[in-house]
């Protein structure tokens, strides 16, 4: 039997275990300086989430730093999975463009790219237009980075589809209608939004048992008065849902 050697050890843990890649190989950057990612049980709580169910929806508190562990969660379906298709969608051109940059920056990283480069996975191409922001691995993978204009025009089949702040979505009931098609047999849908009225689709989604949705709700991990809404009501239908789900 041929001995396994240690780097070969390292690719199969980060391939079984997102939470250890995560925070061994991603890396978060600001304006001054870039840090590993050192993930709070709420993160991780979100991993499991998203990776444990089909269709999954997140109620979560603002700033737990959402967007980046989906965009950590792409990159990892993107390396350890062959010819993975992964859709972003993001409320607008602004954020698509965010998006694009903070899987630019990550991808960019020495660390990381050694990794990648050591089982012959390598990103091997990334282009934007006025559409999309792609990112092409050589195993087959890519992520997509969507505004969510365009991709009620997609047609394009996908093993993962992110919807980050879905609240925001002008037409909600009409983008899923449009999506859940485009889901491949096996794959993944995950709705994640801050809460907003209980006149939204996305509240609906959430509440409604009959549903094939499982709903988590998300707090920081202090105490929740601690939490800095900017509306009252998001305070109280949050509280209202995290009592529904907790029945």
């Amino acid at each position: 039997m041929a001995r396994v050697s240690k780097l070969e050890r390292e690719i199969i843990k980060c391939g079984k275990d997102p939470i250890y890649f995560i925070e061994k190989y991603i890396k978060v950057y600001n304006s001054q300086q870039s840090n590993r990612l050192v993930l709070t049980t709420t993160q991780k709580k979100l991993i499991n989430h998203i990776i444990n169910n089909d269709l999954s929806i997140t109620v979560k508190a603002r700033s737990i730093g959402a967007t980046v562990i989906e965009i950590a969660l792409s990159i990892w379906n993107a390396l350890f999975h062959k010819n993975k298709t992964i859709i972003i969608v993001s409320v607008d051109q602004q954020m698509n463009k965010h998006y694009a940059t903070i899987i630019n920056d990550i991808l960019t990283d020495n660390v990381l790219c050694n990794l990648i480069y050591a089982f012959n996975a390598p990103r091997t191409n990334r282009s934007k237009s006025k559409k999309n922001y792609l990112f092409e691995f050589v195993n087959g993978s890519s992520i997509y980075c969507y505004n969510v204009i365009n991709v009620t025009n997609s047609s394009l089949s996908a093993d993962f589809i992110i919807l980050d702040e879905c609240t925001l979505y002008s037409d909600l009931q009409n983008i899923m209608a449009h999506i859940t098609p485009l889901i491949k047999k096996g794959g993944k849908l995950a709705l994640i939004s801050t809460p907003t009225f209980t006149t939204s689709y996305f509240y609906k989604l959430a509440t409604d048992k009959s549903l094939s949705f499982s709903t988590i709700t998300l707090p920081h991990d202090n105490n929740f008065s601690q939490i800095n809404y900017h509306e009252n009501e998001h305070r109280n239908i949050y509280r209202d849902l995290e009592n529904l789900f907790n029945e």
